[in-house]
């Protein structure tokens, strides 16, 4: 086996860290062995983050399996080939599985505001994308309001616009909407309009979200150290996943702020786990 980790994103690095402690401690241990471009063989090949994947993606000719862990959706698909093995652990989560979170915290919102670039959500790779979390949203009584901007720029006032009809504004990942740029001034027009957010890292909960729903650098090592053992045991590699394990947390301070009372994390959690996706 071979593994390739990122080495510009902490994220990936200590998910690396992680999953090689894991494949240390495997009895038998999974070795590695190490990588060279235009290698050939059946090996299965790990890479975690976006750059391992990009790096690999653009100068292997992927001729064994591959699995891609953690990489971003708009990077995964940038590289993904026809015709050969590969599979990827998504750190995104399932539109079902946030519209639940957004229903159990906030039952009484149910207009969900959401800004994404068009690449991501209606691009040539990703078509169908929006009309997935349109279906998710109505299936659970909510209504989504979405915007679509081009570039950096549009973020601020499609998010203005989004908080007059929105009562809470879900934040996807997106390499266009938040950036270091854009995050701040996004939450304080939100805040400003007592729009909570549900965002997708802990440093988005960090920064102003009220909720946050992700998997940590653990979990996803986790997932992936076990898709490696029943590879190894004969069975195939799902094409595509989403996070397994995943963490729920809530941001107190916003929340008084915004004079909102929410459950539990754990219960939260506990909730989340018994409903349908």
């Amino acid at each position: 086996m071979r593994l390739l980790v990122s080495d510009d994103n902490s994220y990936a690095q200590r998910a690396g860290v992680r999953l090689e402690a894991l494949l240390r401690q495997a009895e038998p241990a999974i070795t590695q062995e190490p990588w060279a471009p235009g290698a050939s063989g059946r090996r299965l090949t790990v890479t975690v983050g976006a750059k391992a994947w990009r790096s690999y993606g653009a100068e292997a000719e992927m001729e064994g399996p591959v699995l891609a862990v953690a990489p971003t959706r708009p990077a995964f698909e940038e590289y993904h080939r026809t015709g050969g093995q590969v599979a990827a652990i998504h750190l995104e989560m399932p539109p079902g599985r946030i519209f639940n979170l957004i229903q159990a915290a906030m039952p009484q919102r149910t207009a969900v505001g959401m800004l994404a670039s068009v690449s991501t959500l209606v691009g040539p790779q990703s078509r169908g994308q929006l009309g997935r979390f349109e279906a998710s949203a109505a299936e659970r009584g909510l209504r989504l309001v979405s915007e679509m901007v081009e570039a950096e720029n549009e973020v601020g006032p499609a998010v203005e616009r989004l908080v007059r009809q929105s009562a809470v504004f879900l934040a996807m990942p997106d390499p266009v909407v938040h950036t270091a740029n854009t995050v701040q001034p996004l939450l304080l027009l939100t805040y400003r309009a007592s729009v909570p957010v549900i965002g997708y890292s802990e440093s988005y909960l960090k920064a102003g979200a009220i909720l946050a729903i992700y998997a940590t650098p653990e979990q996803i090592a986790q997932q992936a150290f076990e898709t490696i053992l029943a590879y190894r045991q004969g069975k195939a590699l799902p094409a595509t996943q989403v996070p397994r394990y995943y963490t729920v947390r809530i941001n107190d301070t916003v929340a008084r702020s915004l004079g909102l009372t929410l459950p539990l994390a754990v219960d939260l959690e506990g909730r989340l786990r018994q409903m349908r996706e």
